[in-house]
């Protein structure tokens, strides 16, 4: 009878086999959902993280242009003011020194009806007058060329005027 049980039992090498293929499973599927799980999650916070660098760095990038432009513009702007300062500063200098000439030559010729009237005196006034206004005519004419070249037209827009 023992050999009649012992001969409907399968052979122990079998029944280990069967009792260890249970586990064995659940732990190869178990494993592989978990590495599913941890799979997914990780590609997913790579992801988002990429997103958040690239992010960071599409508004690093955008600021940088900002602060590129801001510099040309404030580059541009003090240009335009150091040629203004420099084309009113001719101007001034060059009209002015007419103006000087000019008056010390009217109060020459003004005094001329006085005592103290030295016709010479006149006549190296409007004499240096006379070259004054050949300097100041040139440095004009300078300056209106000058102009020009920097104001190729009358439209403010293509002049690069604000």
């Amino acid at each position: 009878m023992l050999h009649a049980v012992a001969a409907q039992e399968p052979p122990l090498g079998e029944r280990i086999l069967v009792a260890a293929v249970g586990p064995l499973l659940t732990v190869l599927l178990g494993g592989l959902v978990v590495w599913l799980v941890t799979f997914t999650i990780q590609s997913k916070k790579a992801k988002d993280d990429n997103a958040l660098l690239q992010a960071r760095e599409d508004k690093l990038r955008e600021q940088d242009l900002a602060r590129a432009d801001s510099d040309r513009e404030r580059e541009l702007l003090s240009r335009d003011d150091r040629l203004r300062h420099e084309l009113v500063t001719e101007m001034t200098e060059a009209a002015g020194a007419l103006y000087m000439k000019t008056q010390h030559y009217w109060r020459a010729k003004k005094d001329a009806g006085s005592l103290f009237h030295d016709p010479e005196t006149v006549k190296q006034w409007r004499t240096q007058l006379d070259e004054q206004y050949l300097r100041s005519r040139t440095s004009g004419q300078v300056l209106e060329y000058r102009l020009q070249a920097y104001f190729v037209t009358r439209d403010p827009e293509i002049n690069g005027i604000r």
